[in-house]
């Protein structure tokens, strides 16, 4: 449970944060606990076993929301869910609306273990929503540079732009108090603030009783590979949904045990085939799909099993993710990179990809994969298998 610190207890956080944060990044012990002295910025610890596991600091702003500063867990308990704790507890009671925060932007070859790179794999468990504009953070030097504004939503999804730069002046009012330019930097993005969206993401299995979710993920098996499935279903998108229920039935790699779907809202938006072996009978299982629910066998349906799906008959090291795609209307709201980071982490991944897929495979180096090898795919387009080895504990 939080507990509130005050300014005359707080020499033992500022003592730690002195140890596990870099000098720029702190501000002198009198600011804070001037900031602490007036109830407007405060500290709220996690303990456990009489013992801080980790804080926060920020500023409780009208209205139910929260403009967080600081979190942090003590080296020693990080990895422990300590994070996920101290910000559950923040947003059910000091942001119920929703926590404000302010992140480095995370460039798209960004390493995979970089602390900017696993911050946001953090706060991305939250539904994290990027304000679309140019935030400036004012420094003690006197300039300001460009941030991330980001929002964590509570019972709030939709904030409108007067709301946030309400809180944006309520927080920088208080955080910023001492610096002189500080309503000089909101100058200069203020007036193009817009409104944050959130969108609440889930990861779930495929609800069989629903027709029209088997007909969804047969879409997205047609959207997984340009190369591969409009050769499958005679480039007829809608042939896809018609088979998708034969083949989430069947034993074949597509069996709906296999798949995994990444929701917006609730509505499936992308989907993921997880495979840790391949199935004894694929070939003659999706042929029989076919049958059983338009009738008949596409003009290359053989040459695809052959040039394809059999290839996969030898084998991969751990556990093989098969196919991955999003429906259009779902793209840019970083769905790919939330399911492949939804995925258990005690297990080493594989995946195919065209080598010349840029976008794709900065995603995949984003969320881990590094190349394993090159080989001629389906109709010798060069294509990579990547792999994200399980970490040893």
């Amino acid at each position: 449970m939080l507990f509130r610190i005050y300014s005359d207890a707080f020499k033992g956080v500022y003592k730690r944060m002195g140890e596990e944060f870099p000098p720029s990044e702190m501000k002198p012990f009198e600011a804070f606990s001037s900031l602490l002295g007036d109830g407007k910025y405060i500290c709220l610890a996690l303990k456990e076993d009489e013992e801080i596991k980790g804080y926060c600091l920020g500023c409780p702003i009208e209205g139910g929301y929260f403009y967080l500063d600081y979190l942090h867990v003590y080296k020693e308990n990080q990895g422990r869910g300590y994070g996920q704790k101290i910000l559950r507890e923040l947003l059910s009671s000091f942001g119920e609306s929703g926590v404000f925060l302010e992140t480095e932007p995370v460039e798209e070859d960004e390493d995979y273990d970089s602390n900017k790179s696993r911050r946001m794999r953090f706060y991305d468990r939250f539904d994290i929503a990027c304000g679309d504009f140019e935030y400036r953070f004012p420094c003690v030097d006197g300039g300001s540079v460009h941030l991330v504004l980001d929002f964590i939503p509570g019972k709030k999804t939709h904030v409108d732009a007067d709301t946030i730069r309400f809180v944006i002046k309520s927080a920088h009012d208080v955080i910023h108090a001492a610096l002189p330019h500080k309503d000089e930097t909101m100058a200069l993005y203020f007036n193009d603030v817009k409104d944050i969206l959130a969108h609440r993401f889930s990861f779930t299995g495929v609800d069989m009783e629903k027709e029209e979710e088997i007909e969804t993920v047969g879409r997205l098996i047609y959207h997984t590979d340009p190369y591969v499935y409009p050769d499958y279903f005679e480039g007829d998108i809608e042939m896809a949904a018609k088979v998708a229920k034969g083949l989430l039935l069947r034993e074949n790699v597509y069996n709906h045990k296999h798949i995994l779907v990444g929701r917006i809202d609730g509505e499936i938006a992308g989907y993921l085939t997880v495979l840790d072996s391949y199935p004894k009978d694929n070939h003659e299982e999706m042929k029989r799909a076919f049958l059983d629910t338009i009738g008949y066998l596409p003009p290359l349906f053989d040459k695809v099993m052959k040039g394809y799906f059999d290839e996969l008959s030898s084998g991969w090291e751990g556990t093989q993710i098969l196919s991955l795609a999003v429906l259009p209307k779902y793209r840019r709201l970083g769905v790919a990179r939330k399911m492949l980071n939804s995925l258990p982490k005690d297990k080493t991944y594989t995946l195919a990809c065209v080598k010349e897929n840029r976008a794709g495979r900065r995603l995949y180096a984003k969320c881990g994969y590094v190349l394993s090898y090159e080989y001629p795919g389906y109709t010798d387009v060069p294509c990579v298998e990547l792999i994200k080895r399980r970490k040893e504990k």
